[in-house]
């Protein structure tokens, strides 16, 4: 198949949704198929993009104007889909609103082009600019919603997101995200990430790995770690990552819970530094998350077992296989950290299952075989022939 994979940014850095137009671009170029990346130059990362390149898969960085709020207007856009669309078998759209959707969603509608679109949590409007959102959604979003033949939802909650924005049952399809395995077979050593950053080889660490936002909640992690302090000693919690705006409120708490010496921030690290952290941390604790956070895949790969609540999306393959999923409260939360943290066995049984769901169905050969499934149901819908 002739595959347009569409994401307005192309950036490692970024994670999320450009991770996985990375590795299924890559693994459906070494199943034979003919794909090409249309993003924008907007932090366009030439060398990253290099790497997939020279596996056959073509990257256009269309020239950007302006970027507002992640709007990010791509004019030549419209001419190459014009001449090119029509081309292409299958258009896989990623994200929900973006300039770039709606151009090549128009163009693959007039050309009667089969559209997927991945949404990577955002299908619905929450969190964020949900203003901005609605109106995107008058203006396009709906049609998008309309014009797609296949959906790729990432866990059974927002498979039920997509129902609740109108899309019909049959055709949303269920596939996680992943990690490349090869990744993983050549891990720093435990101990690197203590020693780096002063961890006492005794101390229990709790980590937490992503944006340094609010709607994290990372404000409630806050609180049941200082409840845990007051039961355990040898612990620490671990923020490892970027600022989004709410260090200072973080910050404003250690101090009023009194734990600033069992609280550590790194900032944003490298990716070496980021296994290192999985593999020398006790437990991973995202309290709230929509989609599928790469981050728990790659927690799972090194056996690290992850807590987390039901605040966000719920992933049925954590609670009691992975680590625990609690109700988005404080002693709960706390609780099943402190379960992990004390028990050997449980937090033996977690990293032992972790691992094994990423060997099974956490990587990217298994997930693109399945997209290929999800294509050819694409293809069916809109008639054409496989």
């Amino acid at each position: 198949m002739k595959v347009l994979q569409v994401i307005p940014r192309f950036n490692p850095s970024l994670g999320g949704g450009v991770d996985v137009v990375y590795n299924i671009s890559k693994q459906l170029a070494l199943r034979g198929h003919d794909v090409t990346i249309a993003t924008t130059d907007y932090l366009f990362d030439a060398d990253y993009a290099r790497t997939i390149e020279d596996l056959g898969v073509e990257v256009i960085p269309f020239k950007h104007l302006f970027n507002y709020c992640l709007y990010i207007p791509s004019p030549d856009l419209k001419a190459w889909c014009k001449a090119h669309i029509s081309d292409f078998d299958i258009v896989h759209l990623n994200g929900t609103r973006s300039y770039q959707n709606s151009v090549v969603m128009n163009h693959a509608v007039k050309n009667n082009v089969p559209i997927v679109l991945q949404a990577h949590g955002s299908v619905m409007r929450i969190v964020e600019r949900k203003g901005i959102k609605w109106l995107y959604d008058q203006v396009w979003g709906d049609k998008l919603l309309t014009n797609a033949s296949a959906f790729i939802a990432l866990s059974h909650s927002e498979a039920e997101a997509h129902q609740r924005m109108g899309v019909a049952k049959e055709k949303i399809h269920v596939l996680p995200n992943g990690v490349d395995l090869e990744k993983f077979k050549d891990l720093p050593q435990k101990g690197e990430f203590r020693e780096k950053y002063s961890i006492k080889a005794d101390e229990k660490v709790v980590l937490y790995l992503g944006r340094l936002h609010k709607s994290k909640g990372i404000d409630l992690l806050l609180e049941a770690f200082a409840d845990l302090a007051l039961q355990m000693e040898n612990v620490k919690l671990v923020l490892v990552g970027p600022d989004g705006g709410f260090k200072g409120d973080l910050l404003k708490r250690i101090v009023d819970r009194n734990i600033q010496d069992k609280v550590q921030f790194t900032g944003l690290v490298s990716e070496r530094d980021k296994y290192s952290a999985f593999i020398d941390s006790d437990v991973f604790v995202t309290p709230k998350f929509y989609g599928f956070p790469i981050t728990f895949a790659e927690a799972c790969a090194c056996g690290l077992p992850i807590v987390t609540t039901n605040a966000g999306d719920y992933l049925d393959w954590i609670d009691d296989v992975a680590g625990f999923s609690t109700s988005y409260a404080q002693a709960e939360l706390c609780n099943a950290i402190y379960r992990i943290l004390l028990e050997d066995s449980t937090r033996n049984l977690f990293s032992g299952q972790c691992k094994h769901l990423v060997t099974s169905r956490f990587n990217w050969v298994s997930i693109t075989g399945g997209l290929e499934a999800v294509y050819i149901h694409a293809k069916a819908q809109k008639g054409v022939i496989c």
